[in-house]
């Protein structure tokens, strides 16, 4: 166990050196219907889920995440469009996985999101990065 504890220690503190500023290019919050069981043909509990959808553009890309809110209410609403913000790619070890945008907030903690779109920023944006 305390092995275990050391990789993710050396993987995390590894990772932390390779975060660069990320331009924030938009935000937006929106609610996601959360999958619902149904009884004899009628919906049960049908309930919704924040989510956000965070751009930025980092190494010469624009890349759209999207994550849900956190419990303690950590959202895209707290960072500023124009803002940089320290981020880092974590790229999928297998092409049925999604990559990762890492996004480290001011009090330290990193968030992963979930990258759902990448492509390469146009060059008047590049120059900001």
């Amino acid at each position: 166990m305390r092995a275990s504890w050391l990789v993710v220690l050396v993987c995390g503190a590894a990772a932390a050196q390779d975060f660069k500023p990320a331009t924030v290019l938009a935000t937006q919050i929106y609610q996601r219907p959360k999958t619902s069981s149904t009884a004899e043909g009628v919906q049960i509990g049908a309930t919704s889920v924040e989510m956000n959808l965070l751009t930025v553009v980092l190494d010469g890309y624009e890349i759209t995440c999207e994550f849900e809110t956190t419990a303690d209410g950590v959202s895209a609403i707290e960072l500023a469009v124009g803002a940089d913000v320290p981020a880092t790619l974590e790229r999928a070890r297998t092409q049925k996985a999604d990559d990762h945008l890492l996004i480290k907030w001011s009090d330290n903690s990193v968030l992963t999101a979930n990258v759902i779109r990448r492509k390469k920023a146009p060059r008047d944006r590049q120059a900001a990065d």
